[in-house]
């Protein structure tokens, strides 16, 4: 039986509403912690890591989209959770998706962010080059070739001090666990046309894989959904953990919201 491995942390308000937050594709629970800091005094927050991830049971042959799905789903009837907040990074983001295209009524609203629901050439090649250069030069090669794609150049000129810490942690992933979940990336498309839940697409500024072009060509197929953009690259959320916060409590707490309220930075 596969383990998952999750952390809850409740608010000391028992009333207060659930959010979720589902990780990138090769991210861990712990790059959430900045943000449950901030934002433990609104909600109660579950955090977890998919199969191959982190703590999680390894990937038994291959994954796709679905079994993803299949495994929020199931930690949510697990923790007798019916109904909830979402916010999903990149591949989480797709998880999300297509959670709420198949089970609208445990969504209250979900937040996309750096996601992608169809695989097109663009998206599939830069995947393509991430597991290719892990297979002719492991994760050092992986991560030289991802890195530019997932952080907003800003935040790479600001931050050369910490290359080498992630650059050692990318070294932790087992090459099957990697190689499958990048896999699983390049299939499975998202009819957005199914989703009913109140939705707000969001994307780094700096963003090259998912920017916000796409971002927006999914806002007008999503209806009644909002559409911002932020500080960083692709993974803006976590590069500006205090900017996320703001725009997920603004957002996922306001009864009405309109694009007036949004924290614009273009």
């Amino acid at each position: 039986m596969n383990h998952i491995h999750f952390k809850v942390d409740r608010c000391n308000n028992p009333s207060a509403p659930w959010l979720i937050f589902v990780n990138g594709l090769l991210a861990t629970l712990e790059s959430w912690d900045e943000h449950v800091n901030l934002l433990s005094n609104d909600f109660n927050i579950l955090r977890y890591d998919g199969l191959g991830q982190g703590k999680s049971s390894d990937i038994n042959g291959s994954i796709k989209l679905s079994d993803q799905v299949n495994v929020l789903n199931d930690l949510l009837q697990d923790q007798n959770i019916s109904k909830a907040n979402f916010v999903g990074l990149s591949n989480g983001a797709r998880v999300t998706l297509e959670f709420s295209t198949l089970y609208t009524d445990k969504i209250d609203k979900q937040i996309i962010v750096a996601g992608y629901a169809k695989v097109d050439r663009h998206i599939q090649s830069v995947l393509e080059s991430w597991r290719d250069a892990h297979l002719q030069g492991g994760a050092d090669l992986r991560f030289s070739i991802a890195l530019p794609w997932i952080w907003g150049k800003s935040t790479l000129i600001k931050n050369q001090s910490l290359i080498p810490l992630f650059r050692k942690l990318a070294k932790n992933w087992k090459e099957s666990n990697v190689l499958e979940l990048i896999n699983s990336g390049m299939s499975g498309d998202i009819d957005l046309s199914k989703i009913k839940s109140k939705t707000l697409y969001l994307t780094g500024e700096e963003d090259l894989l998912t920017p916000i072009k796409l971002q927006n060509e999914m806002h007008e197929s999503t209806l009644g959904s909002n559409i911002e953009l932020m500080a960083g690259g692709h993974a803006c959320l976590l590069e500006h953990p205090i900017e996320a916060a703001q725009i997920i409590r603004r957002y996922l707490l306001k009864e009405n919201f309109n694009e007036l309220d949004l924290i614009s930075r273009q």
